[in-house]
């Protein structure tokens, strides 16, 4: 809850320190992860580094400068949950698909 993403301010920035992935070395695909981030907000520096928390199971998290975990600092995602108009339904016809079917969540 450091950052309240619907208050950015003209002048906010970030930077990303992140692996991208190729195939044979020569054809570009995406971005593979992102090893560390800095958002400025309001001029105050708010950092994310990646870091393995299991090495057997290859799970990894995100904490700060300060070896905190920064799982709650992404729950405050940049969705604003007033716009979500959807209710859940066995029969909802589907805006994409065009068709009808079970909406059963999110």
């Amino acid at each position: 809850w450091s950052i309240d993403f619907f208050r950015l301010q003209k002048g906010d920035r970030f930077k990303l320190v992140y692996n991208e992935k190729y195939i044979n070395d020569t054809i570009y695909a995406g971005i593979e992860n992102i090893e560390a981030a800095v958002f400025y907000h309001e001029e105050k520096p708010y950092y994310a580094f990646n870091f393995m928390v299991d090495s057997v199971a290859g799970s990894r998290d995100y904490y700060d400068e300060k070896a905190r975990p920064l799982q709650s600092f992404f729950l405050k995602a940049p969705l604003d949950f007033f716009r979500i108009s959807s209710r859940f339904s066995p029969n909802r016809f589907h805006p994409v698909q065009k068709r009808w079917k079970a909406h059963k969540g999110t």
